[in-house]
């Protein structure tokens, strides 16, 4: 036998080879199934719309929660008259706190002067901004406040992008027949899109017509809609599925590495942060208010800046050239893991939000810069 009738490969063997391995792939690849909840397509909202009863689509809009320009809104607290207040304070549930001894209460303890919690649930940086215009100059005309906060952690870059709720709210019904404004730009002009309906019959004929203007702007605008429909499906043969779908694992891969951006998604993300930051400080200076940026992290962000990984580096060098006041609470969050504190003790049982030793290390970070 000659050297080419030894390594000569045979079409039978080429097609025995594949109808050995393929099938033992498609059996291993069902143990990574499980692992791959943000690279599947998921079955949201929209998905399912034309199911849901008539009376649920004006459920949310005759609730309290119910707010024609933020989407929803969280009861204000009431101010106490004998406390002599020094700011208000805006964001999402990293504001309003769920820790039980919010960071406000206790600056209050700590410093004596109050800041009032008007931080809401699930806020994107836009809503936020949002409230403050709408409610800010009532609550200075009676509390006289010095200082307007604007609460920021890094989900509310996120947030900013989604117009229908339920699309980045995946898991959530509570989500369900729910919008938020929304801003698009164009010719480098930002507009403001406001939720679309405050009655049931308008919602029913937006959600279940997909030629309404309605559906139209949650294709054209809402970048968790497109990201979602855009995920391959997990389906038979996985091989092909895990294919599709490897640009998607190495992002993911990367972004747990701090090597691909996870808040600011892209361009418009990062322009419109700066748009609406210099709104909230434009609005504070018409009122004779100093505005200050609160900067909240999680523990993922956390863990990134001690490997010297930051994604907001460039922010913090926009606040600098607009001479933008901000306080940066993770010097007080990594002053005490390094003196021998346990980042897990900072965070609730969600592991999400502030624990009340987290809300204390804000406080304290809001002292100093005081």
């Amino acid at each position: 036998m000659n050297y080419k009738d030894k390594v000569m490969i045979k079409p039978k063997d080429i097609f025995l080879f594949f109808l050995t391995v393929i099938p033992l792939l498609e059996i291993l690849l069902i143990l990574f199934d499980d692992r791959g909840l943000q690279i599947w397509r998921r079955k949201i909202h929209l998905d399912m719309i034309h199911e849901e009863e008539g009376v649920k689509f004006g459920a949310f809009m005759k609730s309290d929660a119910f707010d024609k320009i933020l989407g929803w809104d969280d009861p204000a607290e009431v101010p106490s008259s004998e406390t002599k207040y020094i700011a208000q304070s805006y964001g999402d549930s990293f504001t309003l706190t769920v820790s039980g001894e919010s960071w406000q209460k206790q600056f209050l303890k700590l410093n004596g002067q109050g800041i009032i919690n008007l931080g809401s649930q699930g806020y994107g940086l836009d809503q936020a901004v949002l409230k403050h215009q709408k409610v800010s100059s009532n609550y200075n005309d009676i509390y006289n406040t010095k200082y307007s906060i604007l609460g920021i952690n890094g989900e509310m870059y996120r947030k900013t992008l989604n117009y229908y709720a339920p699309n980045y709210f995946t898991t959530m019904q509570e989500a369900w027949f729910v919008f938020k404004p929304i801003y698009t730009k164009s010719n480098n002009s930002f507009k403001l899109i406001l939720p679309p309906c405050d009655d049931k019959i308008c919602l029913i004929n937006g959600l279940k017509d997909i030629n309404s203007d309605i559906y139209n702007n949650i294709k054209n605008y809402d970048y968790w809609f497109n990201h979602e429909i855009k995920k391959p499906e997990l389906k038979f043969p996985r091989l092909l599925s895990y294919t599709i779908a490897l640009p998607k694992i190495i992002e993911l891969k990367m972004q747990r590495k701090y090597r691909a951006p996870y808040y600011f998604i892209n361009n418009h993300s990062i322009d419109l942060a700066k748009y609406l930051i210099l709104n909230f400080c434009e609005t504070s200076y018409n009122q004779n208010i100093t505005p200050i940026i609160l900067l909240m992290y999680s523990k993922y962000e956390l863990v990134g800046i001690m490997k010297n990984k930051r994604e907001d580096e460039w922010l913090l060098k926009y606040f600098r050239l607009n001479n933008i006041r901000y306080v940066d609470t993770s010097l007080q969050f990594l002053k005490y893991i390094e003196e021998g504190g346990d980042i897990d003790d900072l965070f609730g049982s969600d592991s999400l939000h502030f624990s009340i030793k987290g809300d204390s290390l804000v406080s304290t970070a809001l002292i100093q810069a005081f």
